[in-house]
């Protein structure tokens, strides 16, 4: 069950924003460049598929959860709007 997290849809993805937009890694200029928040999303779902590290057992189960969790369309708006 997902619940709201400040001002978040839930946990995950406001954990995700935290992480992604303190470090310097060019999201927001991605984001602006790309311009479709559909595009933009489907950008940091696959820029996230591809660094998840591999894993077996209980800890790859968990973490497959908690990044299906993430809001990525509101993610992709959060960055299209600074």
């Amino acid at each position: 069950m997902c619940k709201e997290y400040n001002g978040w849809s839930n946990y995950e993805t406001w954990c995700m924003y935290m992480w992604m937009s303190s470090e310097k890694n060019g999201i927001q200029e991605l984001a602006s460049k790309i311009g479709d928040p559909f595009l933009v999303s489907q950008a940091l779902k696959e820029g996230m598929e591809d660094a998840v590290p591999s894993m077996t057992g209980v800890w790859r189960d968990l973490l497959q959860h908690s990044v299906s969790q993430i809001n990525w369309m509101e993610l992709a708006k959060a960055f299209l709007e600074v």
